[in-house]
């Protein structure tokens, strides 16, 4: 914006002034645009979504926003709520674009199937961001999605930070690719000090997709928490190099869930589990349960694992606490500690805790 002289001249301007203002103006022809979008004009969001050509930013103020958005066009747009629990959008949101910005708001996703989805057909829409943001229900997943909280078809180099993913139908994160083209994978996301919990079905998934294509890649998990999740807190199926590290992983249920995707024969009753995959790097994390869960980690026919600096407490109901199967190659388990005492049944077996090593090519285990 331009004031004073440069507005209202009280005299012709100079070629230095009329300089000045031409290059104002020319800056201000081209500057992404700062549009507010009131509750009250939520019928007009996705509108003025389309209209950012070049990008822009959307302030949204509290209250709710209804209806479904779709960021398709060129990227670089930014939506800004004023908190968390505060700027509330009831539907889903699909981002089929780049540099997508989502901050201080609240994704329902009522009856939807799925809350943020990142996904294009032949492209792997990347570079989104999503700060503070909340999805999924309230209590529980009856006014949230039916499906996933967020929903890496395809997403590449996506970063959540601080964010809330809970009270979901299905997963709280998925991590699959379903392009028929069977050329992209969903690869090195990063989630940064989320909170993962009380979702219906597991906490985490990355699997192979409906199109057969293995490798999901680099998709990391660092502080936060991820706990009270149906199914178990993570189910890695066929893919390469998950990193979870200082997450703090709790259960307050005993699961007894299993799960019926690609690679899978129905695992339940532990908090981790992998399958045919390379490179599960489980570090610094904290494990707890107070409802009698099977086991902290059944990894199978995996290469690569490592379950390294870990504390183990709570109420686990078999003496091996962990398992990396005879299919398994060079996986290791070094420098853990155990310090839970006794089952819900009330049984002390803490002196026959151990985890068990029956892969080949392995090191050593504690």
């Amino acid at each position: 914006m331009t004031t004073g002289v440069l507005n209202y001249p009280r005299r012709p301007l100079t070629e230095r002034e009329r300089g000045i203002r031409e290059t104002i103006d020319r800056i201000g022809d081209t500057h992404p645009p700062y549009i507010y979008v009131s509750p009250a004009d939520a019928g007009t969001l996705q509108g003025v979504i389309n209209s950012l050509t070049n990008g822009g930013v959307i302030w949204l103020d509290a209250g709710t926003y209804a209806g479904d958005l779709i960021f398709s066009g060129a990227g670089n747009v930014t939506l800004m709520g004023v908190g968390r629990d505060a700027t509330v959008l009831t539907g889903s949101i699909l981002i089929q674009t780049n540099q997508i910005r989502l901050d201080n708001l609240w994704v329902m996703g009522t009856g939807k199937s799925y809350g943020i989805k990142i996904f294009k057909s032949g492209a792997g829409p990347n570079r989104n961001e999503f700060k503070l943001v909340r999805v999924g229900g309230t209590t529980s997943s009856a006014d949230g999605p039916s499906g996933p909280g967020v929903w890496l078809d395809g997403g590449i180099l996506n970063v959540f930070d601080h964010c809330l993913i809970a009270f979901n139908g299905g997963h709280g994160v998925y991590v699959n690719t379903s392009d028929a083209g069977g050329v992209w994978t969903t690869n090195v996301n990063t989630f940064r000090d989320c909170t993962i919990n009380g979702n219906d079905a597991y906490g985490v998934v990355t699997e192979t997709g409906a199109d057969g294509v293995a490798g999901m890649q680099q998709n990391v998990f660092i502080g936060g928490n991820i706990e009270d999740n149906a199914h178990g807190a993570a189910y890695i199926g066929n893919s390469y190099y998950t990193r979870f590290e200082n997450v703090d992983f709790e259960s307050a249920i005993n699961l007894g869930g299993t799960f019926s995707g690609s690679g899978s024969s129905g695992f339940g009753g532990w908090l981790i589990t992998g399958d045919s995959s390379t490179y599960i790097l489980i570090m610094n994390c904290g494990f707890s349960s107070t409802g009698d869960t099977g086991r902290v980690f059944n990894i199978q026919s995996c290469s690569y694992c490592r379950f390294d600096n870990n504390r183990i407490d709570g109420q686990l109901a078999r003496m091996d606490v962990g398992i990396f199967d005879e299919n398994c190659t060079h996986c290791t388990a070094n420098g853990n500690s155990l310090t839970t005492r006794t089952t819900a049944s009330g049984s002390d077996l803490v002196s026959a805790r151990w985890i068990r090593n029956a892969g080949q090519n392995r090191g050593w285990s504690s």
